[in-house]
């Protein structure tokens, strides 16, 4: 379990974490993108660095009132075995043309489960309870931040957007709109 914290509290789990981008408006009642963006929309990532792979997914439902819910499982997945953190957040968002501002606002997190190796469940939560406040930490840090996303594509069924990670560089990437919360994809 030490080698899952030291590896943990080596990513940025941020950076993985790219957010779903969709917004409403501040003002900007006829923006063509507010009424495609407002819904349910899925989020998948993943990386690995350090023998050490996270999986985040989100669902993120844009309200027509300017606040977004969203619902994310963190899974850290090493050799000696899987983590699983599930995240409340609330965020405030708003669009100016292809321009998405999004806000984190608030946020919780709740151990959900862990696995040795062999996919066993293991009943440690000081170890869980560990892993989520790292997440938890690392989460925290873009608090009421204001994060942009640029709008490439959108459609009824998908939203390709373009952001700028931590590092500076531009990323891209792609939701996918749904009808349903985190509870259809969550890992068990």
């Amino acid at each position: 379990m030490t080698t899952l914290l030291r590896c943990l509290q080596a990513l940025s789990i941020s950076l993985l974490y790219s957010v779903s981008a969709i917004a409403q408006t501040a003002g900007t009642k006829n923006n063509d993108y507010r009424d495609q963006l407002i819904g349910k929309w899925y989020h998948k990532s993943e990386i690995t660095q350090q023998s050490v792979t996270i999986m985040a997914q989100s669902v993120q439902d844009f309200l027509p009132n300017g606040t977004i819910s969203e619902q994310a499982q963190i899974i850290s997945t090493t050799k000696d075995g899987q983590v699983s953190c599930l995240v409340n957040s609330s965020w405030e968002w708003s669009v100016s043309g292809n321009k998405i501002y999004q806000k984190k606002i608030g946020l919780h997190v709740i151990p959900d489960y862990f696995k040795d190796h062999r996919g066993q469940f293991v009943n440690n939560p000081s170890a869980l309870n560990e892993v989520c406040e790292i997440i938890k930490k690392n989460r925290s840090e873009s608090l009421m931040t204001t994060s942009v996303f640029t709008i490439l594509k959108i459609d009824s069924k998908i939203l390709n957007y373009q952001y700028q990670d931590s590092k500076g560089s531009i990323q891209e990437s792609t939701d996918h709109r749904v009808n349903k919360g985190l509870s259809s994809y969550k890992v068990n």
